[in-house]
């Protein structure tokens, strides 16, 4: 039996559709907190920030191993921990705060590309063992007119 560790009715939809039906228990992780932690460890070696793909797997290990602890190995063989950032111009943007912000989004987006960076962790609940990584996609974004972006 998988375990996702993640409340995105995306991420359940897509194993779903693969045949999967996994059991579901959101973390408790303070996104905001594992994300300091992973600025302020790279600071003191001497490093540039996090890029964005390093951001979603530290918060996708985060996650998965927070549901971890939590888990019986009887009742779960893997717990599988995502996270996904959109990139545009090199910036991260998180969802929209409001439909204001939302609109102002699209104006920014509209035409441009960006990336979708997608942190996976697998833990094996058995033994510890664990698989990991990063999946990247350039999104195009569509030209929608004022009308459009106001609907």
């Amino acid at each position: 039996m998988i375990l996702l560790a993640s409340k995105s009715s995306g991420r359940l939809a897509t194993l779903r559709a693969a045949g999967v039906e996994p059991l579901v228990r959101v973390s408790d992780v303070d996104e905001e907190a594992v994300l300091g932690e992973l600025i302020r460890r790279r600071r003191e070696a001497g490093l540039a920030a996090p890029s964005a793909a390093e951001q979603v797997q530290a918060l996708a290990r985060a996650k998965a191993l927070d549901v971890m602890t939590s888990t019986d190995p009887q009742e779960a063989e893997v717990v599988v921990g995502c996270d996904s950032m959109l990139e545009i111009s090199g910036q991260v943007v998180g969802k929209p705060i409001d439909a204001a912000d939302a609109h102002e989004r699209w104006r920014m987006m509209s035409g441009s590309t960006g990336t979708l960076h997608t942190g996976h962790f697998l833990v094996r609940t058995a033994d510890g063992a664990i698989a990991e990584g990063v999946s990247s996609a350039t999104i195009r974004f569509g030209s929608p007119s004022p009308a459009e972006i106001e609907a």
